[in-house]
């Protein structure tokens, strides 16, 4: 699959601008993220800043995959019963679905879409640690560019003690 070839390169962002292209074709939906700004943060356009989270990401399919789509729901924004987030969530579902991923893939990415800048609770990190690691592997890219504040960092490393915890109690075979 194109999508995850590209997204799967060590160098994600030369691999995505090197094939935009087909990225686009596979993924017509990104073309309105691309020079979107938002009211406001004009500093950088939503396509940049997802570019700026896929090259501090960590080189996992569905992390990477969650940074290229997080944004979508801002672009397609047009039903405000719903936020951004979830707007984004079914947009991915339906993308993938067409891109012909297995359903435990889709609904995984759609989840982390789904609560991406949500708070990570200490119910997840328990019950899902997989879950709960890659949301904070995906919140550690977005922040790690135009988001770093103490707040952040603060929130971050709080998330980072309890997940390294969590880790440190299981029990590898």
């Amino acid at each position: 699959m194109i999508l995850e070839k590209i997204l799967m390169d060590d160098n994600v962002v030369v691999a995505i601008n090197q094939n935009i292209d087909m990225l686009l074709e596979e993924v017509p939906e990104l073309k309105y993220v691309i020079n979107y700004k938002r009211r406001g943060r004009e500093n950088l356009d939503l396509w940049n800043l997802t570019l700026l989270s896929l090259y501090n990401s960590f080189n996992d399919l569905s992390v990477r995959m969650t940074l290229l789509f997080k944004n979508l729901g801002i672009v397609l924004m047009n039903n405000m019963d719903k936020n951004s987030n979830e707007i984004a969530s079914d947009a991915t579902t339906d993308i993938l679905k067409r891109c012909g991923y297995n359903d435990e893939f889709i609904n995984e990415v759609s989840f982390l879409v789904r609560n991406c800048n949500s708070e990570i609770e200490d119910s997840l990190i328990e019950e899902n640690f997989s879950l709960a690691e890659k949301l904070y592997k995906i919140q550690r890219a977005c922040a790690m560019g135009v988001l770093s504040n103490d707040t952040n960092k603060n929130y971050l490393s709080g998330v980072k003690h309890k997940i390294k915890k969590k880790e440190n109690c299981l029990v590898y075979y």
